[in-house]
C-alpha cells in the first residue's frame, strides 16, 4: 500500500515536471525573441527637437514647427549598438538555457531511477520517502533558478534597452544643432503613423552617424 502511495507520487513527479521545466525553459527563449520590444526607445523621441542642416528635402514646415521621423525597424536592424546588444542577450538566454536543460535532464535521470527502483521493490519505505523529499526539493530548485534567470534577463534587456535609447536621443540633439526641428516621430511597422512622406524620412542619415560613432568608440576601447 504503502510502495503503491510512493509509487503514484513519483509518476506525478516524473509527469509534471518536465512540462513545468520545458515551459519556464521556453519563458526564458521568448524573452529574448521579443527583443524587438526595445522597438519601443523611439517611442519617446516623439516630441523632441531634432535635425540637421543639408538635408532640407527631410523636412517639412506646419503650422506648428519642422517635422521629420526615423524607422525605428531600420534603426534596430542596422544600428551595430542595437545588433550588439541583440547579440548580448542572446548569448545569455543560451548559457541560462543549457544550464537549464543540463539540470533538467539530471533531474529526470533520478526520477526515472527512482520509478525503476519502486516498481521493482528494491527501495525501503523510509529510503523511497526519503528519495520523493529530495527530488520534489529539487524540483523547486529547479523552479526558483529558472525564475531567477527570466528576471535577471529581462531586467538586462530593460537596461540596455534604455542605454540603446539613451544613445539615440542624445545623438539626435547633437544631429540637431544646426537646423532645429521641431519634431521627430517615430515609424514603426505596425505603429501609429499609417502615411507618412518618404521626403521626411531621415533615417539613412541618423543611421550613417549613429554608426560612424560607435565605430569611433569601439575604436578607442581597442
Amino acid at each position: 500500500m504503502s510502495e503503491d502511495l510512493n509509487q503514484e507520487v513519483d509518476q506525478a513527479t516524473e509527469t509534471n515536471e518536465p512540462k513545468e521545466k520545458k515551459t519556464n525553459i521556453n519563458l526564458i527563449f521568448n524573452i529574448v525573441l521579443s527583443i524587438a520590444v526595445v522597438a519601443l526607445f523611439v517611442l519617446h523621441f516623439a516630441g523632441n527637437k531634432c535635425g540637421k542642416s543639408g538635408i532640407a528635402t527631410a523636412a517639412t514646415t506646419t503650422a506648428t514647427g519642422k517635422i521629420a521621423y526615423i524607422n525605428a525597424d531600420s534603426i534596430l536592424s542596422q544600428y551595430e549598438m542595437a545588433k550588439e546588444i541583440k547579440g548580448q542577450l542572446e548569448d545569455k538566454m543560451k548559457k541560462a538555457q543549457a544550464e537549464l536543460q543540463t539540470r533538467e535532464q539530471s533531474f529526470q535521470k533520478r526520477v526515472g531511477e527512482f520509478q525503476q527502483q519502486i516498481q521493482s521493490k528494491s527501495i525501503s519505505q523510509e529510503q523511497a520517502q526519503k528519495t520523493n523529499q529530495q527530488l520534489s526539493q529539487e524540483k523547486q530548485s529547479l523552479e526558483g533558478l529558472s525564475g531567477q534567470y527570466q528576471q535577471l534577463l529581462g531586467q538586462q534587456q530593460n537596461e540596455l534597452s534604455i542605454a540603446l535609447h539613451d544613445t539615440v536621443a542624445n545623438f539626435l540633439k547633437r544631429y540637431n544643432k544646426d537646423s532645429k526641428f521641431d519634431f521627430i516621430l517615430n515609424y514603426r511597422n505596425g505603429g501609429d503613423l499609417l502615411f507618412q512622406n518618404p521626403g521626411l524620412d531621415i533615417t539613412a542619415d541618423v543611421l550613417k552617424g549613429l554608426n560612424a560613432d560607435y565605430k569611433k568608440h569601439n575604436q578607442g576601447k581597442k
